[in-house]
């Protein structure tokens, strides 16, 4: 944001409009926080790529990068510049092929995780921060561009009823995190998609700034 209103600075502009201006283009909500990936973006560009490097790109491409080679190469036919651009890795016909795969390697390790350390709600329940009248919280919107009118929406309470052992404020029913993810999808507007949330990515205790899924997170690391 900082280097963003820079920018609107040298050019003139309004720099008070940088936040939010990244909070469209990200499509997230006003009370989203912006998160940096941790995974680098490399583009690299040069009239050739030797086969070492096309080679290690490859490979690293295959451990979850993201980096593209892109050949570029300048021409004059009479008296005119012309610059030829053409991306060798990946290949735009395998891009897409790629980017699924990279997608599903990453959701196949994360699942893993999540299988090892156990369920969030049973790892918040053996240490007694989950108990029967426990208050919940929604701290993130399942999907970006809900708008939630109603604040009863926000709030659930911990029953300890099995799989379904939440009551939401807003009707007094029981829901699993996940379906009460879609439900106040289904009510504000929200892409369900396949309606498969990881409901605890997206609820606190209330009164912490800590996902239930992070909490769980940070307890079984520190076993």
């Amino acid at each position: 944001i900082h280097a963003y209103e820079s920018f609107l600075i040298k050019h003139k502009k309004e720099p008070g409009s940088a936040r939010q201006s990244i909070q469209n283009f990200l499509e997230l909500a006003d009370d989203q926080e912006i998160a940096i990936s941790s995974t680098p973006r490399i583009i690299l560009v040069s009239p050739g790529f030797s086969r070492e490097i096309t080679t290690t790109v490859l490979w690293l491409n295959s451990q979850g990068l993201d980096i593209r080679c892109i050949e570029a190469n300048l021409y004059t036919l009479d008296g005119t510049y012309y610059i030829d651009i053409d991306q060798v890795i990946p290949l735009p016909s395998a891009n897409d092929y790629q980017v699924r795969i990279r997608e599903k390697t990453i959701k196949a390790e994360r699942e893993a995780f999540v299988k090892r350390r156990g369920r969030t709600l049973d790892i918040m329940i053996e240490h007694e921060l989950l108990k029967e009248g426990t208050r919940l919280r929604l701290i993130y919107l399942p999907k970006p561009g809900l708008e939630i009118t109603d604040d009863r929406a926000r709030y659930a309470t911990f029953n300890n009823t099995g799989i379904h052992g939440i009551t939401w404020d807003y009707d007094g029913k029981s829901y699993s995190l996940s379906s009460l993810c879609k439900t106040i999808c289904e009510m504000y507007g929200g892409d369900v998609g396949s309606g498969a949330f990881p409901g605890p990515d997206y609820w606190a205790i209330d009164g912490e700034t800590q996902s239930l899924s992070q909490h769980a997170s940070f307890l079984f690391k520190s076993r």
